[in-house]
Order: structure tokens, then sequence, then C-alpha cells
């Protein structure tokens, strides 16, 4: 039998990533900050435990000495699947796409999820495009920078979720703040940049064909959720991929996790997670990780999400 009596709900040191079109949406964070990144697990950035007993270790190592433990019962020790942020946008982010499983070599499949935790009243979302498009007019629009007239916009609310798979076309626009759930990828293509200059006053580099080579130039249409209500809680299906499933909860919720998967919980609004004696408070934007070994774990506030790791 796995021992679990040293498992908890692993909160993690928050890596604030600067960026250039960064809001002030989010507070307490260092000047310039635009992604706060949450749970990480990437060669180049980790996640490192802030709480309990395994304080000062990283996300990779736990999953290396307790695969089952974290990941669930048989799973052997891999890169953690989601990578999970707030980005703080107070300019438009550039048009951009992400590759599936078959995009350019070196590239990893990244498919994401938006949840609006913030907005300002004129805030915009820039998601695939309004109608059928041919590689030849995406092209053209590419070209002659044109390619945003071609994209599904709509205002933004508090509360929103959008599905954004591999090979869409996407912008978050300015003023928004957004907790994003992500597979574990940092392959993305830039294909319109609003006529913006990086921090050395050149225009920042477009990569059009490789972004010609994933983009899907059909019409973007939202998905369909389903609700269920009880008395402590409501929960509402997000998005069910065949990376993650995420769920929208209200209320107090118990969960077991059986080693079958581990779990994220994700603050919408302030968040309480208690096992047994161990109290963990997360803010808005934040999130812990729940390990596959637990069972029994309260988890209470307004709003938050659940994100099973597949």
């Amino acid at each position: 039998m796995i021992k679990t009596d040293t498992c908890y709900p692993l909160v993690f040191e928050p890596v604030f990533v600067s960026k250039i079109w960064a809001g002030s949406l989010l507070q307490g964070v260092p000047e310039k900050t635009g992604e706060v990144w949450t749970v990480v697990d990437r060669d180049d950035q980790q996640s490192v435990v802030s709480n309990g007993f395994y304080n000062g270790r990283t996300l990779r190592s736990l999953i290396y000495d307790m695969p089952e433990q974290i990941l669930g019962k048989g799973r052997q020790p891999v890169e953690f699947p989601l990578l999970v942020k707030i980005i703080n946008a107070g300019e438009k982010l550039s048009v951009q796409v992400h590759p599936g499983v078959t995009g350019p070599e070196g590239s990893q499949s990244k498919s994401e999820m938006w949840y609006i935790l913030d907005s300002l009243k004129e805030a915009e979302v820039f998601i695939g495009f309004k109608e059928e498009n041919s590689l030849d007019e995406v092209k053209e629009s590419m070209c002659n920078s044109t390619i945003a007239k071609l994209l599904n916009c709509q205002k933004s609310a508090i509360g929103e979720s959008y599905y954004i798979p591999a090979g869409t076309v996407h912008a978050l626009g300015a003023g928004n703040l957004v907790l994003e759930i992500q597979q574990n990828s940092d392959s993305t293509y830039r294909l319109y940049d609003w006529g913006r200059v990086g921090e050395d006053g050149l225009p920042r580099d477009l990569h059009i064909s490789q972004a010609l080579s994933c983009i899907r130039p059909v019409r973007y249409r939202s998905g369909v959720n389903w609700e269920i209500e009880q008395p402590s809680f409501s929960l509402k299906e997000i998005i069910d991929t065949d990376w993650t499933t995420v769920f929208e909860i209200s209320g107090n919720y118990s969960l077991n996790c059986r080693y079958e998967s581990c779990f994220i919980v994700s603050a919408v609004s302030e968040t309480v997670i208690t096992y047994g004696d161990i109290k963990t408070h997360l803010f808005k934007g934040y999130s812990s990780l729940i390990p596959a070994c637990l069972n029994g774990v309260k988890i209470e506030g307004e709003k938050w999400l659940l994100s099973k790791v597949k």
C-alpha cells in the first residue's frame, strides 16, 4: 500500500512573467506582469511548492518520486500535462494560432480555455472566424494586415468561458483578466500584432508559414455546457477534451480522487480547501494541485473551477 500521509493540496510559488502588453487588473504583482504561471512543469520553468511538508520541492521532482500519488494509479513519471496561468491584458495580445499534433517540427500541441475573471466595460475577445474562409483568403489578410476583420469579435464579460482548440486563430482584447487552462505547450505563431513594436523599437516577428500550416479556417462555434444542481453546490461542465475536463462549481463540494486522477482547483473568488487539519486559502486566479491519492478534500467558495487532469 502506498503511503499517503505526507500528501496534501499543493500550492506553488507564482511565476511572474513580464509582457509589453501587461495591464493593471491584477493587484499585488510586480510592474509589467502580463502573466502569472500558477502551475507549470517545463524545462525552462518549474512550479515550486510553497506550503507544507514539500515546501521548496519542484512539481517535476514530486512527479518523478511518486507518480502514482500525484498523477494516479499506474501512471509513469511524465511532464505535467497542463499549464495554468493568469493573463493580465492591458493591451490587445497578438492575433495568433497554436499548433495541433501535426504541427511544424519541434512544436507541441496546444489547446486552451479562457475564463474571464475580470474585464473592463469595452473589453473584447477575438476567437475564430466570422465565416468560412479559404487558406488563400486567410494568407492574403495576413499579408495586408487585415486578418482582424475576419475574426469573430465579441464583448467579454465576467464569468464567461471560451474553448480555443489548436488551429483556432484568436486574440485576447485589452482590459481582460483571464484564467487560462492549457495543454503544457509554449508553441505560439503570431499572425498580426496590431502595428506594435517590441522593447527594441522594432516590429515583433510574425510566423506566417508556420501559422498557415496550423490554421483551421472554419467558422467559430461556442460549445454547449451541461449543469446540475445539488443542495450544497451547483456544477457546470465548461469543456471536456482528451487532456482535461473543466467544471465551474459554486458552493461546498467534497472531492475524492481515488487514485484515478489528480485535479486542479482554481479560484474565481476566494476559495478555501480543507484536508484534515490543513486549510488552504486561494485568492482569485490562483490554483492548487490536488494529488490523486487524496480523498475527502472539502472545497468551498462562491465560485471556482475544477480541472480533471487526464
